[in-house]
């Protein structure tokens, strides 16, 4: 988040916008689509940082590459649609990304949101002094029952806006922040889940497409680098999968079990749920 790129899009944000108003006409279903798609792309930029991993901007060039080719159909398709360009020429024609302001509550709600996310990581959950300074701060920004209240006001607020409703989504419903994950992941988990379930579609190259994801972001470390691609909630078995890996300890020692002919750690391996996957609508 300390990027110049994302210190620009929260000095532009930062400026005071009206609320929507009642009774817009409805945004068309494709529009709708691109606004999410370039909120996916802000938020890509947002994650990447200053110095992001060659798999994260890689998926971020991804997500961002189509957008001024999508933007400039969409300017082509609704040409006699006044509603439709008053969305799309929020968005800059070079990059697709937004250039409107957001309003100001919703400013300060994103800043809350994520200052809350990074200090709930700074816990150590053992009583130091350290916890306690962060346990204050986060007491002082409401990070608690305060802080979901304002975003369930807000998502209720805006939820005909697609702009802000992609914003909001980007936090689970206690605030914590949600981390991008690639299209080709999400669409590969989709896929993994439907086979688990009922074996739709080319399950038999599950492994094979698992594996060039795994080529692909190997860059993106992860504690268990042979089952899962991206993060730990995106592991697969050796059929490609949904699973959850775990790496036993001994009990006597506490220290990770290790296999006796190899030497390797003991990771097991069971079925799992998938992660729900899907553009806010």
């Amino acid at each position: 988040m300390s990027s110049l790129f994302s210190g620009a899009l929260l000095m532009l944000a930062a400026a005071s916008a009206p609320a929507p108003a009642t009774g817009r006409a409805a945004v068309p279903a494709d529009v709708r689509h691109f606004i999410q798609a370039s909120e996916r792309c802000a938020q890509w930029h947002s994650y990447a940082g200053d110095a992001p991993t060659a798999a994260i901007a890689a998926a971020t060039r991804e997500a961002c590459a189509p957008l001024p080719q999508q933007l400039a159909a969409l300017h082509t398709a609704y040409a006699a649609d006044p509603a439709a360009l008053h969305q799309l020429d929020g968005y800059d024609s070079h990059t697709g990304l937004a250039v409107a302001a957001l309003p100001k509550r919703v400013v300060a709600l994103l800043a809350r949101l994520d200052q809350c996310g990074f200090e709930s990581g700074e816990v150590n959950g053992d009583g130091s002094a350290e916890d306690q300074a962060t346990a204050h701060r986060m007491d002082a920004l409401d990070c608690g029952d305060g802080l979901v209240r304002e975003l369930q006001a807000l998502r209720r607020q805006y939820r005909d806006d697609p702009r802000i409703g992609a914003r909001l989504s980007a936090y689970e419903d206690d605030g914590t922040p949600i981390a991008p994950v690639p299209a080709d992941v999400e669409a590969y988990e989709t896929q993994s889940g439907a086979c688990a379930a009922h074996r739709d579609g080319d399950c038999a190259a599950l492994p094979t497409r698992l594996a060039a994801l795994m080529a692909k972001y190997r860059d993106q470390p992860t504690a268990y680098p042979q089952h899962c691609v991206w993060d730990e909630q995106h592991c697969y078995d050796r059929n490609g999968l949904p699973a959850t890996v775990e790496a036993p300890s001994d009990p006597n020692s506490g220290k990770p079990l290790r296999d006796a002919r190899t030497g390797a750690p003991v990771e097991r391996l069971s079925p799992r749920t998938p992660a729900p996957v899907g553009a806010t609508d």
